[in-house]
């Protein structure tokens, strides 16, 4: 009896003395799809034709390969893995905020498309006049806009869609606020501004 107590206390010795040894594991650098917080900077936006100095925060790592910056100190921002999307959320107001998201599988044409046929059983005016403006680092995207419940006061809001193309695909920016006047030269005005901070890395 003694003898197999023995022997079974040597092989315990040996299978803890294997659970102590590290396995050998390549270093391979870990590779993350979420977006990278950025410093936070001092900068200077325009405003209703006047300068305002700014603190922007930059979010790169979009899509693996764009960055967008936003206002730190009137908006707060989130990341959804579940559908890959940046949110930068105005504070105090969940009805204003942005979101931006690399779609991979389509473009620009067949996107405005398919959001257009979304709208057009609901209420929402869509103005679209080929309009597009230059981001930070001369790419060029285009955009158009809707109102919905228009002239309702405290009721109406309007979205912007933004769209830049990207290999076979597309990355998307779309804001929606409140369509008062208050929001629109506010708010509204701060959107526009993150908008064009948009690049790629």
């Amino acid at each position: 009896m003694k003898r197999i107590i023995a022997v079974l206390l040597a092989v315990m010795m040996i299978l803890l003395a294997g659970c102590g040894k590290k396995a050998d594991v390549p270093d391979e650098p870990i590779v993350s799809d979420e977006p990278v917080l950025g410093e936070i900077t001092d900068e200077v936006i325009i405003m209703e034709g006047f300068e305002e100095p700014v603190r922007y925060q930059k979010i790169s790592n979009i899509g693996g390969v764009a960055s967008i910056k936003y206002d730190v100190d009137n908006f707060s921002y989130f990341y959804d893995a579940e559908d890959e999307t940046v949110y930068i959320q105005a504070i105090g107001n969940e009805h204003c905020f942005m979101t931006v998201r690399c779609l991979r599988e389509i473009g620009v044409s067949d996107r405005v498309d398919e959001i257009k046929t979304q709208l057009a059983d609901t209420d929402c005016v869509v103005t679209d006049n080929g309009d597009s403006i230059e981001l930070i680092d001369g790419t060029v995207a285009s955009f158009f806009w809707c109102d919905h419940n228009p002239n309702q006061g405290e009721d109406s809001f309007m979205t912007c869609y933004y769209f830049v193309p990207y290999d076979s695909g597309c990355f998307e920016i779309m804001f929606t606020h409140p369509g008062t006047s208050e929001y629109a030269e506010g708010a509204g005005s701060r959107l526009v501004n993150m908008v064009r901070t948009f690049r790629f890395e």
